[in-house]
């Protein structure tokens, strides 16, 4: 059994915090470096004709293009869904009348707090609001089948897409 018995902040920004965390055991004293990070959500924006919407922008941390379905931070006072209804709008310029859970789960469980959820949205219907000013981003409308056949080629290298996929080829 573990007992927390200590906790460092180490550095607070605008979505994480690094904090050292000091665990108690039987024999030893643990140290682990915790990341501390906003929750998120990813949706899965489908049309009434199997049309994917996915956004394409450049993702500092891995320095390249990635292709992703829409995602976003839980801010502060907002819930899950209002979150994904506003990602929808901010990215891709819809919103859903049919937002459906199909995933929750952590991202990096090893070191990080944030969990996304992930929803399938369908009965989509044009609603849009601004991009957020730090977003560069480009909409790629792709069909289903055709974002299938990326996955299996390897050119999906995102996780919360590829569940998304993975999700949407389990129903059919």
């Amino acid at each position: 059994m573990y007992k927390k018995i200590k906790t460092e902040e180490i550095f607070k920004g605008r979505i994480l915090d690094l904090k050292l965390e000091y665990f108690e055991t039987e024999e030893k004293v643990l140290k682990r470096e915790i990341v501390e990070h906003k929750d998120a959500v990813a949706i899965f924006p489908i049309d009434k004709d199997g049309y994917v919407y996915l956004v394409k922008q450049f993702r500092f941390p891995v320095e390249m293009d990635v292709l992703e379905i829409p995602a976003g931070l839980v801010e502060d006072g907002e819930n899950y869904e209002e979150t994904a209804l506003r990602e929808l709008q901010e990215e891709i310029g819809f919103s859903s009348k049919n937002l459906e859970k199909v995933f929750e789960g952590y991202n990096s469980i090893g070191f990080c707090t944030e969990k996304t959820v992930i929803y399938r949205a369908c009965d989509l219907f044009s609603s849009k609001l601004p991009e957020d000013d730090d977003e560069n981003l480009s909409i790629v409308k792709i069909h289903f089948e055709d974002l299938k056949k990326m996955y299996f080629n390897g050119e999906i290298n995102d996780f919360k897409t590829a569940m998304a996929i993975l999700n949407e080829m389990n129903r059919r």
